[in-house]
């Protein structure tokens, strides 16, 4: 399972989502950040190692 995790622009941890695949969990995250852009979206792999940040 792959992840989208959601902070504030002070890195704050706000929320976490589950996909099922990274591709997914990006084009999850890349909608987000079109909608509220202040926030940064950090994409985790299964394996727990950061694939992206938006």
């Amino acid at each position: 399972m792959s992840t989208v995790q959601i902070y504030s622009a002070d890195m704050a941890f706000l929320n976490e989502i589950l996909f099922r695949c990274v591709q997914d969990a990006e084009r999850y995250a890349d909608q987000l950040k079109k909608t509220a852009p202040t926030l940064m979206y950090l994409v985790v792999d299964d394996s727990g190692q950061q694939v992206s940040m938006r």
